[in-house]
């Protein structure tokens, strides 16, 4: 089970933008797919997709025009700077012409941002797939990241769950955050009692416990629908393999 990432394509070459949306849709890294994948060719697009999906990634090119009818210009670190100014927290890569870190007209360096990087263009398929995936997973690990579990957001770094559709926010006491973590970076594979006391809880996998089960049932009473809890949707039992999250059940 591999974490669905929708990404923004902005790239003004319809022939680049194309042969790189298709490129995108048949990548396939060990935990993540680009799913879905929209693009447009103009900053003004860009934001029209943004403002009605949800994005979890932006990958642009340097030299973009601000709206139909303009000619591309270096806004991209620009527009970088606007999104995070408006908490976009999550992963951007610039594609870039230039050899050095690119710049905005006001001098806007992306450097420095561990979820911003840019690659040239000249740099071929291989090494923008590793940039893409380095990102992905500098994000996953980042304080800032909103997991999406079900009818959550959530986030390993502060512990917390928050409802997609607002409402209220619930933080995860104790080791609860640490195991929902451990489960969601094991992408669907079961996780059996020893191993999750081994590395939840840090003692013997041998060890008489009752602690993960206990901290499995509080998780199912937060992520569960109430109507679903018999029979779990999210968090499942396999058998006498332990447990495995499932973060995209079907309605």
């Amino acid at each position: 089970m591999k974490t669905k990432i929708p990404l923004l394509v902005l790239e003004d070459e319809i022939e680049q933008r194309t042969g790189l949306v298709n490129w995108l849709k048949q990548l396939k890294f060990p935990d993540f797919i680009f799913h879905p994948v929209f693009e447009t060719g103009t900053e003004s697009g860009a934001k029209r997709i943004m403002a009605k999906e949800q994005i979890e990634f932006v990958l642009l090119d340097n030299k973009i025009p601000a709206s139909p009818g303009l000619n591309p210009s270096f806004r991209g670190a620009e527009f970088i700077k606007e999104l995070r100014q408006n908490c976009f927290n999550y992963p951007i890569l610039m594609l870039t012409g230039q050899t050095v870190a690119p710049k905005g007209n006001l001098e806007s360096d992306i450097v420095g941002d561990p979820l911003t990087d840019y690659v040239s263009k000249d740099a071929g398929f291989e090494l923008l797939g590793a940039r893409l995936h380095s990102l992905l997973k500098s994000y996953e690990s980042s304080l800032d990241a909103k997991l999406k579990i079900g009818r959550w957001y959530f986030s390993p770094g502060k512990g917390i769950l928050e409802p997609i559709e607002g409402g209220r926010s619930v933080s995860l006491a104790g080791k609860l955050s640490d195991l929902l973590f451990y489960l969601y970076k094991k992408r669907g594979k079961p996780a059996s009692l020893g191993e999750l006391q081994e590395n939840v809880w840090h003692y013997s996998g041998t060890a008489e416990t009752h602690t993960p089960q206990t901290h499995v049932y509080r998780l199912r009473e937060l992520l569960e629908r109430e109507n679903d809890r018999k029979s779990p949707k999210i968090l499942q039992t396999v058998g006498k393999k332990g447990y495995r999250l499932n973060p995209y059940p079907a309605n």
